[in-house]
């Protein structure tokens, strides 16, 4: 599989597997990722030409949010891959 690295609005370096599919929740084209830790991260191009996380544009992004024990959303949980329906 070829991958690239792509620089994120705010700086952070991905590694694009052009593995693509479509949101679940708002079903936008988007792009998996892989961060510098391995994990596989869903990113997308946002009004500006730019690549982004694609949880920052998402407008259903709290559904793929992880819960606490208390149903709470935790702030600084991400989605998984799981989460989107992942071809390819």
């Amino acid at each position: 599989m070829v991958s690239y690295s792509v620089i994120l609005k705010g700086g952070a370096q991905v590694w694009n597997t052009e593995s693509t599919s479509a949101c679940r929740g708002c079903k936008a084209m988007i792009w998996w990722a892989e961060t510098r830790e391995g994990r596989k991260m869903p990113i997308s191009i946002d009004k500006d030409g730019a690549w982004v996380s694609h949880f920052a544009i998402c407008p259903a992004a709290n559904s793929f949010r992880k819960r606490g024990s208390h149903g709470e959303v935790n702030a600084g949980a991400q989605g998984s891959d799981q989460e989107h329906d992942q071809q390819g």
